[in-house]
């Protein structure tokens, strides 16, 4: 199931958006991709365990903890 989430101003606070990408790993949900016209964030629910993510000038990276 893709659950997706709207987030305005998310690049405006870059570690703050990693927190929140890594708590949303932690619930289960994985990040599939990123719509920037929309500002949306779209997820894929798996069982899985803490993900940590990075974004950079590039895009984003999944990373273990």
């Amino acid at each position: 199931m893709t659950r997706k989430v709207k987030k305005f101003f998310w690049s405006y606070d870059v570690e703050k958006t990693e927190k929140w990408l890594g708590d949303m790993g932690a619930k289960g949900y994985v990040l599939q991709r990123i719509n920037l016209l929309t500002r949306q964030f779209y997820f894929e629910k798996r069982n899985t365990n803490q993900i940590n993510y990075h974004i950079d000038e590039l895009g984003w990276r999944e990373g273990s903890p």
